[in-house]
C-alpha cells in the first residue's frame, strides 16, 4: 500500500523533528501530509504506526547500510525544508 520512499521519508522527517516512537511518526505524517504529498504521492495516506516497525524489521541491514546514504543524498538535493514544527 505504501512505497518504500514514502515510508522512509515519513519516518526520517518525523525522527528529525523529534518523533520518539511509531505513533509519533504516524501523527507527524498526518500533520504534514500536504507537504509530504508535495514530494511523493502518498495515494494511500500515511502508513499506520504498526506498518513502520514491520517495514523496518523486514530490511536486510547490509544492503540498507549501503543504499541509505545514497537515498538521503538524492532526496536532500530535491526537497525543500517544509517539515519544521508548527
Amino acid at each position: 500500500m505504501h512505497g518504500m520512499s514514502e515510508v522512509f521519508l515519513g519516518a526520517l522527517c518525523a525522527a528529525l523533528c523529534g518523533a520518539e516512537g511509531w505513533q509519533d511518526i504516524e501523527d507527524f505524517g498526518k500533520l504534514k501530509i500536504d507537504c509530504l504529498r508535495g514530494h511523493l504521492p502518498y495515494k494511500n495516506g500515511i502508513p499506520r504506526d504498526d506498518t513502520f516497525p514491520r517495514f523496518f524489521r523486514s530490511l536486510d541491514p547490509d544492503p540498507f547500510q549501503d543504499l541509505f546514504p545514497t537515498w538521503v543524498k538524492r532526496i536532500s538535493i530535491r526537497f525543500k525544508i517544509c517539515f519544521l514544527p508548527g
